[in-house]
């Protein structure tokens, strides 16, 4: 895979991701979860759309970055993964929780879905990124 070809995947799978977090967070104000404290995002409040920006910021910054050249910056963004995987297994405990204490609604059979979707696209993420070509391993071994 040339370098090329891999940034492009990359920067899809960062799409992908950015795309499922922010529906997370829009599935999360309108489930009971939202009902949970007075902090917690309400479906089209401004805390709602503030939590997307900086979801969004963050994940197109480190990508813009590393697009333009700075291969070193895909360890900032793994970091970034790392933590994402931890907001995802922190969704889907606080979703089973829910799930177990509270009136049921499909609404949180989907944000568990979707966390594990969000963990799923974090490790291809990783794995896209740290894979290494064939013809780079056989460069190594001669």
């Amino acid at each position: 895979m040339d370098n090329k070809n891999k940034k492009l995947k990359i920067i899809i799978v960062s799409a992908i991701s950015a795309t499922i977090l922010c529906s997370i967070i829009v599935l999360a104000s309108l489930s009971p979860i939202s009902n949970s404290g007075p902090n917690v995002n309400q479906f089209g409040d401004i805390g709602m759309w503030m939590s997307i920006v900086l979801i969004l910021i963050s994940y197109a910054i480190p990508l813009i970055i590393y697009s333009l050249g700075v291969d070193a910056f895909k360890y900032v963004m793994a970091a970034l993964c790392g933590l994402g995987l931890l907001i995802g297994m922190a969704v889907i405990f606080t979703t089973i929780l829910f799930i177990f204490t509270s009136t049921t609604s499909m609404i949180l059979y989907a944000l568990l879905c979707l966390s594990v979707l969000y963990i799923m696209s974090n490790i291809i993420w990783i794995f896209i990124t740290f894979s290494t070509s064939n013809k780079s391993k056989n460069t190594i071994l001669q």
